[in-house]
């Protein structure tokens, strides 16, 4: 059935609505000619290695195409438009969605791993009988969908490499008819996918916060205000000569220093003022024992409260 020449896409879509088996779709689509499977291959190469780096606009062209026919559609059927006007609704519609799509990936992230998970435990309870309750089954995937979200980056690279890598090796497995080839040629497919998608998103985040921290030193440096630190008659610091000397002393001028500001030696004016003391001093006492010769003379004798008294007056 290899390059049949009356298999065309119609029969391809028709088992991929019917939900055929992989392996018929994709013997139909090797029939279909060499283009297919050319488009096939480079598309799974795409999808392993860039998966990361095209998901938006892949997901633009998804929504510029959906809106865009669910808009002609309506227009055409439920409104009746034609010519010009259908036209123009439908390409703006087309723009729309894929305008909307380039800034909601996490979100399609979150609606594709809920409906994936959700239709994936449907039929596995279905083909092994397990009966889960619908309940179950939607909390199971909605739990899915929040933990997509939180790593919807490493979700969309995860999940691109999965299926660029299947794709080859399912295309390879049923262009050569054996599946050990293919299994291998796809997980050395998903692998060097895999090391390669994350050493772009590693040195892609290294560039961001560089260019990010490069913009902010450039906005500080137009927010911040020069200023002339030249004073007049003030010197420069650069212009200055230093004494390194002052700044440095040695040991033995630091000790000299220290050694004139010593209590223990007193200036010219704390010896005078000493001096000064030590003679009145003197003349108080000399005073007080001319006093005190004086009074015996007279009496004889002095009494205590003499002698007090004479030193209160004195």
């Amino acid at each position: 059935m290899l390059f049949d020449a009356n298999v065309g896409m119609n029969d391809v879509l028709n088992q991929i609505i019917w939900m055929s088996s992989v392996s018929d779709i994709m013997d139909t689509l090797i029939a279909t000619g060499v283009g297919a499977v050319i488009f096939v291959v480079l598309f799974g190469v795409v999808q392993c290695f860039f998966g990361y780096k095209v998901f938006r606009f892949e997901l633009g062209v998804l929504g510029a195409a959906g809106l865009g026919l669910a808009t002609y559609m309506g227009c055409r059927f439920l409104l009746h438009y034609s010519g010009g006007k259908l036209i123009a609704w439908t390409a703006f519609a087309a723009f729309m969605g894929a305008g909307m799509l380039f800034t909601v990936s996490a979100i399609i992230v979150f609606l594709t791993t809920l409906v994936g998970t959700t239709i994936a435990l449907v039929l596995g309870s279905t083909a092994n009988g397990w009966d889960m309750l619908p309940q179950v089954i939607l909390v199971l995937a909605l739990g899915a969908a929040v933990i997509s979200v939180i790593f919807y980056r490493h979700v969309i690279i995860i999940g691109n490499v999965i299926i660029g890598a299947g794709m080859i090796g399912l295309i390879i497995n049923s262009l050569f008819e054996s599946a050990l080839m293919g299994t291998v040629i796809g997980v050395l497919f998903g692998i060097c996918g895999l090391v390669t998608q994350y050493w772009m998103y590693i040195s892609g985040n290294r560039k961001r916060r560089e260019r990010e921290q490069e913009e902010e030193v450039a906005e500080l440096a137009k927010q911040t205000r020069v200023v002339d630190d030249t004073i007049t008659g003030v010197p420069q610091v650069e212009s200055t000569d230093i004494n390194y000397a002052e700044l440095f002393p040695s040991q033995q001028e630091v000790e000299q220093k220290l050694i004139l500001q010593d209590v223990g030696l007193k200036p010219r004016e704390i010896e005078e003022q000493v001096e000064r003391t030590r003679e009145a001093v003197h003349t108080a006492t000399s005073t007080v024992t001319a006093m005190e010769t004086a009074a015996v003379s007279e009496t004889g004798t002095i009494s205590a409260g003499e002698l007090r008294s004479k030193m209160k007056r004195l």
